[in-house]
């Protein structure tokens, strides 16, 4: 799909941004933003709730030396009260790992995405 994507005629796409669902629970994803690289896009980015670049020891850096360029990283607000409303469970020192994950890798872009939740 990424390879057909960089092929489009008369210009290929410049840009991919991996989202829907959490696209970092997949075990390829690592590789696919690598296959993304590789291919020559412009601009590599993720779409992602943050767990797994908190939680997991050097995932930030794995996948910003794969060549990922933006991390957009989703809240749902600032205090653990909406997260457990929406989530479930507290997320709020997740999302700040994650930020500090993101930090620690120095890459030029990691946007927080706030939304309005779609949960009471």
């Amino acid at each position: 799909m990424l390879k057909t994507l960089r092929e489009q005629k008369p210009v290929g796409t410049v840009a991919v941004q991996f989202s829907g669902g959490e696209p970092t629970l997949s075990p390829l994803f690592v590789d696919a933003v690598s296959m993304a690289r590789d291919l020559g896009f412009k601009q590599v980015q993720v779409a992602t709730n943050g767990i797994r670049v908190a939680n997991e020891p050097g995932f930030a850096q794995a996948c910003r030396d794969a060549g990922l360029h933006t991390l957009y990283l989703q809240f749902d607000g600032l205090d653990d009260e909406i997260y457990r409303k929406v989530r479930g469970v507290p997320l709020l020192k997740v999302k700040q790992k994650a930020i500090q994950a993101a930090r620690e890798t120095h890459s030029p872009a990691a946007d927080l995405a706030a939304g309005k939740p779609d949960k009471p």
